[in-house]
């Protein structure tokens, strides 16, 4: 009798805890309940508003195409508040893009910066309850259409033409995963010298590399870290077949074009 009235008290404790949560885990709908009443940011628009009851204020914003994201608070009051970027997943910080502020006003504003991809993400603003704030997000975005993904490896490049200007972004984040080669094949019928040139939308570094057939090992490089300087090279491929161009980041992001000539 008394293991039966034990387990009768934890059914009903079990249960009472599931009708009180915020998101009940047999509930199918349960992320939908946990989305629908963040606030959607406009880009490049101030929003007020206040950290809410239990020190935690969420949105969510979209962007179209790759860029740098720039989440800025400025605070009421002094009182110390922290902005951070989340992934698409809503439950994974983007890497290196949370700051924050103690001060009022614009001259102490914080700027939480990421490179993303195109997609959904949200902000959380986390602080002292009922503490005012105006936030805005605005996005840098790359200048050039982007690449088609997947393209991250041999079995995966693109087939391009010489004399054809090619666009892409690279370096840029979204659902875990960083975007770090951009492959592009290229058939090389006769004896010729191959000549890319690469320009890049903001001076964050880039390089453009040749791979052998055996999409192992690179003949040659370049690089530019500037807009207004371009990436080239010359490099004589005495072995018909089909090589590789490779676009990869030196450690940021940016929109990219290139073109390449066979020349005999």
């Amino acid at each position: 009798m008394r293991k039966i009235a034990f387990l009768s008290a934890l059914g009903l404790l079990m249960l009472t805890l599931l009708i009180g949560c915020e998101c009940c885990p047999l509930d199918p709908n349960c992320q939908e309940k946990l989305t629908q009443n963040i606030s959607s940011l406009p880009l490049d628009t101030w929003v007020n508003g206040k950290v809410g009851s239990d020190g935690v204020t969420w949105y969510t914003f979209k962007i179209s195409k790759p860029g740098e994201v720039v989440a800025q608070l400025v605070l009421g009051a002094n009182e110390c508040t922290y902005i951070y970027i989340y992934d698409t997943d809503q439950t994974t910080k983007v890497p290196y893009s949370s700051t924050g502020t103690c001060s009022e006003g614009e001259a102490y504003k914080a700027e939480a910066r990421a490179n993303l991809d195109a997609g959904q993400f949200y902000i959380k603003i986390e602080g002292t309850s009922g503490t005012p704030y105006r936030v805005r997000v605005k996005n840098v975005a790359v200048r050039w259409a982007v690449d088609k993904e997947p393209n991250d490896s041999d079995s995966e490049a693109i087939a391009i033409s010489p004399n054809k200007w090619i666009t892409g972004a690279i370096g840029f984040y979204a659902s875990g995963h960083t975007d770090s080669e951009d492959w592009y094949a290229v058939k090389v019928n006769s004896p010729s010298r191959i000549a890319p040139t690469m320009y890049i939308d903001r001076n964050n570094c880039t390089y453009i590399y040749l791979y052998d057939r055996n999409g192992v090992d690179y003949l040659w490089y370049s690089g530019t870290c500037y807009e207004s300087y371009p990436a080239s090279f010359t490099y004589y491929i005495s072995k018909t077949g089909t090589y590789y161009l490779v676009i990869k980041p030196g450690g940021s992001a940016a929109g990219y074009k290139f073109k390449y000539k066979l020349l005999r």
